[in-house]
């Protein structure tokens, strides 16, 4: 996604009102900072069939009885007229309350949920995915899985925003910021991503750049004749240039080079250690087959880190 797409429209899944009370505090946050960059806004909730599990049991199931596609579709009408709708209309007036002066669409739609927020994202090129993220541990998740971890297996170039628990997670003003960083094209488009949104910020409390290069790794670079820590501090170096390009202060910047630990393990050390509010990553998108056998860096962040802000950005 280029730059000029970035950060332009917003599409945020509606589930549970309580839950959507973060996710309307930080779109709200972003939308203010952003300062009209933001062009659209979509309210998205997705019907499972709830509406009529909680119907059929007030229908006859008399094998000479048929349920008719009328019946269907006013079941599923009545139902998103007194459950639905309502709970949308406190979602808009959530953002509006927090400033937000865009407009706000409201859509309902039927199917899976992660499937439905891709093709949308999608098909209407969202530039930005807001939601936020049930507790589910890894086993569980493993076996069940959710919506997000759905979601992060799609083939999506929206940047997907996973909302913190933590209040301080939800703001980006006066935020502790984490950006991790390869050589990927995914990396480049994250930091890319931070140096817009961050830009904006008039209050920062610091911006950590952060690569990580394991045993492995590392040692397969000295194999080759490469030098691994000169190309990390050139990495750091480039990438800090860009955020005071973008008008972050040279004073609120750190860079970190780790070295040797697995790069999930580090990541979290720094995030945690360093009280880090919002991370900025790169998102490689693996099936869930491939991530069974080899893991995902992004995938172990969001699941170890509830408190902070996931921002998980794919390459163009």
């Amino acid at each position: 996604m280029s730059n000029k797409n970035m950060l332009t429209s917003f599409l945020l899944p509606v589930d549970d009102l309580e839950l959507f009370k973060g996710t309307a505090a930080l779109a709200g946050s972003m939308v203010r900072l952003l300062d009209g960059r933001v062009e659209r806004i979509t309210l998205l909730h997705v019907l499972e069939g709830s509406y009529l599990a909680q119907h059929m049991e007030n229908i006859d199931h008399r094998v000479e009885h048929v349920i008719s596609s009328d019946l269907i579709r006013k079941l599923k009408s009545e139902y998103v007229k007194k459950n639905v709708e309502p709970e949308l209309e406190r979602g808009r007036e959530l953002l509006e309350q927090s400033g937000i002066a865009v407009p706000v669409d409201i859509k309902v739609r039927d199917g899976s949920p992660a499937d439905v927020i891709a093709e949308m994202a999608t098909t209407e090129n969202f530039s930005t995915i807001v939601m936020q993220r049930r507790s589910l541990g890894a086993i569980e998740s493993l076996l069940v899985g959710s919506v997000t971890e759905r979601l992060l297996h799609k083939d999506i170039t929206a940047s997907v925003y996973l909302t913190g628990a933590s209040k301080e997670s939800r703001q980006c003003d006066g935020a502790s910021i984490l950006v991790a960083l390869d050589a990927s094209e995914h990396s480049s488009a994250a930091l890319e991503e931070a140096a817009v949104l961050l830009g904006k910020c008039s209050m920062i409390n610091q911006v950590v750049l952060c690569s990580v290069t394991d045993a492995v790794s590392f040692a397969d670079a000295v194999e080759r004749g490469n030098e691994p820590e000169k190309e990390t501090m050139a990495l750091l170096d480039r990438a800090a240039q860009r955020l005071e390009a973008s008008g972050v202060p040279s004073g609120k910047i750190e860079k970190v080079a780790r070295y040797g630990k697995k790069t999930a393990t580090a990541l979290e050390e720094e995030i945690k250690n360093r009280n880090i509010n919002m991370v900025f990553m790169g998102r490689r998108g693996r099936d869930q087959v491939q991530e069974l056998f080899m893991g995902s860096i992004s995938s172990k962040i969001v699941s170890c880190c509830p408190e902070q802000t996931i921002v998980l950005v794919t390459g163009s």
